[in-house]
């Protein structure tokens, strides 16, 4: 078989698989990873990979962190988006003269449950939090999973503040020009409207 009848057949197989961006748990229904990307990264790899594999090996390349901005594609700071998320009722505000609205994000995770999105005066997400009111197993998958949200968050400018001997939770913050404070936990939490087994709480200070 030719090399060009080799890299079409490989096209045609990367073409029928599915491919899915974002978060951990991220369900099938929005699949959002660019095809043509992974594809021209495969191509590349499989005609070039013998002659390069020796100059990347000695190539350290650190790209530049960005501060996190979204999660679930809706943009802290901003109104929710009905594009991507629907809102199906109301919750418990964090403050008074503020809002809370219960969503259902087209992009969510199988992780949780439950969508809250808290809402300054001016009706812009400053909050967001995803939980699970259900147990998600044992406190070992538990644990797994924090781990794959943590391996995702270091994609962005964040400080983990965790302590090592914490297993069961998760802490992160940045501090530039704004406050973004990150936290995960297994443990059970009761508070405002909230029932949770396990959650992840995204705060943004817009102050």
């Amino acid at each position: 078989m030719s090399l060009k009848i080799f890299v079409k057949s490989f096209l045609f197989i990367c073409l029928m698989l599915p491919s899915f961006a974002g978060e951990p748990g991220t369900s099938d229904d929005e699949q959002v990873n660019s095809k043509n990307e992974i594809i021209r990264k495969n191509v590349e790899n499989s005609n070039f990979s013998k002659k390069i594999e020796p100059i990347l090996k000695k190539t350290t390349i650190n790209l530049p962190k960005n501060p996190i901005s979204q999660l679930f594609n809706q943009t802290i700071g901003q109104k929710i988006n009905t594009k991507k998320a629907s809102i199906v009722g109301n919750c418990l505000p964090m403050q008074k003269l503020q809002f809370c609205k219960v969503v259902k994000p087209k992009k969510n995770s199988s992780h949780f449950n439950k969508y809250f999105y808290y809402l300054s005066s001016e009706n812009k997400v400053n909050a967001i939090i995803a939980f699970s009111n259900k147990r998600v197993g044992n406190i070992s998958i538990c644990r797994s999973i924090i781990e794959s949200w943590a391996r995702y968050f270091e994609n962005f400018d964040l400080l983990n503040t965790t302590s090592d001997s914490n297993k069961d939770q998760l802490f992160l913050e940045h501090t530039n020009i704004k406050k973004t404070e990150i936290s995960m936990s297994c443990q059970s939490e009761q508070f405002r409207d909230i029932n949770s087994f396990f959650s992840l709480k995204f705060f943004k200070d817009e102050s």
